[in-house]
């Protein structure tokens, strides 16, 4: 997929024919690459994302005490923090997350019996509760309507009920209901012997495990002082789980801002942040690589969704199985088959695997991925997986067919970097969008 150049010696063959071989283009000073930059940067809307709403450091106790507790799961053994791990810059390290029954921490989490892999990876968390995006989930399943109010994904069989803070907890309220996720099968008790109330349950019934889990918590000896501080005068007995989510909101805005990374550094003015070689890559970005179709504005996100082609791993959502629709699970609409939500990009290159399955282990093949789908999909190397997820890779013609029926026209036209050109594109993604800053902050949150 690199364009060839003239080797020298075929240079100096054509030297007996022509002179043009020494006039070569002169490389773009580095003034003239920054103001190019910052040209492109202004067109894609790209800006340091605003910081995060204030909270009450009682808040921010309790919601950090929310993210990390088992108490939301069924079976007491699966936190928030199991997945979203703040050791491995909130993601567990997996192509596909193991929830709760699974034994081990990040990469080495461990599947156990009855215990199904999740059909999805699990994203990263920074900026997630910002608002700056109008749905969560790969496939957009939580969304935020213009009136401040939220819609559960297309299987729920009950309305979100008031007083949902945000996108984010919205996303955890669905969580903790669903089986392999959080809530455990129906007949287990926990890992202390008590039995898993919330997974007994009816389906469908999320209000009922809402208003089961909030009693949980409110009846912790450990949890209940927090939840006294930061709902002063308010009854305990009395809050719902939406309302106490109100914390983890607080919180995750809080501990999972990201705004401080090189590039957001240049967008602020700054134009000594980048270096020349990620100062390169960032206008590939911005122009040539065609990446701020998709990833622009201030998440550097688009909040739409599109079909790149990623390869089928995996056992697929279960009422698709073998395949995951992504977008059309929600729209039921064939044309948004294998479509999966823009990802945002700061800190992309901490939180691998990549893509929606995290087909990819390396951030360099994501990329090449995106440069040349049909090409990746059809040369796809399913033996950089680990062995579990070999043999759930499906790569036969048929399934390639389905994915590229729905490819996305932005990226159905191979784009072609030379080796230079793509080393600066890495090296954007790999220094530009770093905040370490942000990643200590986040690695220094306790987890059990």
């Amino acid at each position: 997929m690199l364009r060839h150049f003239a080797t020298r010696s075929t240079c100096a063959l054509l030297l007996l024919l022509s002179a043009a071989c020494n006039d070569e283009p002169t490389a773009p000073s580095r003034d003239e690459l920054i103001a190019q930059l910052r040209t492109a940067a202004a067109a894609a809307a790209l800006a340091p994302p605003p910081p995060p709403a204030t909270a009450s450091p009682e808040a921010l106790a309790l919601g950090q005490a929310l993210f990390t507790s088992k108490l939301l799961s069924g079976n007491r053994d699966t936190s928030c923090a199991t997945c979203h791990d703040p050791l491995f810059a909130t993601t567990d390290a997996l192509s596909l997350s193991i929830g709760t029954g699974g034994v081990g921490r990040g990469p080495n989490r461990q599947l156990t019996p009855l215990r199904r892999l999740q059909a999805r990876n699990a994203p990263d968390l920074f900026l997630r509760a910002s608002n700056l995006q109008t749905a969560l989930l790969r496939d957009g399943g939580v969304t935020r309507l213009e009136e401040g109010t939220f819609t559960p994904p297309e299987e729920a069989e009950q309305p979100y009920r008031e007083g949902i803070a945000g996108l984010f907890s919205a996303v955890a309220l669905f969580h903790v209901t669903q089986r392999f996720d959080m809530r455990g099968n129906a007949g287990e008790n926990a890992i202390d012997g008590t039995p898993n109330e919330i997974a007994a349950i009816d389906e469908d019934d999320w209000h009922s495990m809402w208003d089961a889990l909030a009693v949980r918590l409110v009846s912790d000896a450990q949890m209940r002082p927090l939840i006294v501080a930061a709902f002063p005068g308010e009854a305990p007995e009395s809050l719902s789980l939406e309302r106490l989510f109100s914390a983890l909101e607080a919180f995750a805005a809080q501990a999972f801002d990201s705004r401080e990374t090189p590039f957001d550094s240049f967008l602020e003015g700054d134009d000594s942040a980048l270096s020349d070689q990620a100062l390169r890559g960032a206008l590939l970005f911005s122009t040539a690589a065609g990446c701020t179709s998709c990833h622009n504005g201030p998440l550097l996100a688009d909040n739409a969704f599109h079909n790149l082609g990623v390869p089928f791993i995996g056992l697929g959502q279960e009422y698709e199985e073998p395949y995951d629709f992504g977008r059309a699970s929600q729209t039921e609409r064939t044309t948004d088959r294998y479509a999966f939500a823009t990802a945002p990009l700061r800190n992309t290159a901490t939180t691998g695997p990549w893509m929606h399955n995290g087909a990819y282990t390396t951030l360099e093949a994501a990329v090449r991925h995106h440069l040349d789908p049909r090409d990746a999909l059809l040369r796809y190397d399913w033996q950089q997986l680990d062995p579990l997820l070999q043999s759930t890779w499906h790569g036969a013609p048929i399934d390639n067919a389905r994915l590229l029926s729905t490819l996305d026209p932005l990226v159905a036209t191979p784009v072609t970097l030379t080796d230079r050109d793509f080393d600066d594109l890495i090296a954007f993604l790999r220094e530009g969008l770093t905040d370490a800053d942000a990643l200590d902050r986040v690695a220094t949150i306790q987890a059990p």
